[in-house]
């Protein structure tokens, strides 16, 4: 778990085994009242992919990635209840994992490549490009472009970090 003060651009990572109906709850219970947006049934039942709360002038949108379980928070702070996920333990998260073909594994690394996306992560620029050498799948391989392109762009610099490039594919498909 980590402090409230972990925000980051008006983006939280909540715990990925925090179900839809927690975050709810926790929502209505601090004031917030909304749910729901989608058209559409989830993915997961009782996960929906997007919510949104409001609370006097502040908004809130909840989102969840149900392939990787990243589930955000956007907007104003979320409720205390809500456990979250730092920014270091993301870092550390992309530092220790390795190439394997478990599901599991690919579900956290995806969720980490996404999650130093949404959160701006300049230092994870080095090991996304570690990672981006690997035969990926090509989910996790878009996700990892797709994440270093936020990065840069949450910098101000739309050519990346390090002198690698930021766009161009550099993975092999696996299956």
């Amino acid at each position: 778990m980590t402090t409230r003060n972990s925000e980051h651009a008006g983006v939280w990572i909540l715990r990925p085994e925090v179900p839809y109906a927690a975050v709810h709850g926790a929502a209505v219970t601090s004031g917030w009242i909304g749910g729901p947006v989608t058209l559409t049934p989830p993915l997961i039942r009782d996960e929906p992919e997007l919510a949104r709360f409001r609370r006097d002038a502040e908004v809130a949108t909840y989102e969840l990635n149900p392939v990787a379980m990243l589930r955000t928070w956007r907007g104003a702070p979320p409720p205390e209840a809500l456990p979250l996920v730092a920014p270091d333990e993301v870092l550390q998260e992309l530092a220790e994992l390795k190439q394997t073909s478990s599901t599991d594994s690919l579900e956290g690394l995806l969720r980490a490549v996404l999650a130093a996306g949404d959160f701006g992560l300049g230092e994870a620029v080095p090991r996304l490009h570690v990672i981006r050498r690997r035969g990926l799948p090509v989910v996790v391989a878009d996700a990892l472009e797709a994440s270093l392109r936020r990065i840069a762009a949450s910098k101000g610099n739309l050519g990346g970090a390090g002198d690698e490039p930021v766009t161009g594919r550099r993975h092999s498909r696996v299956t």
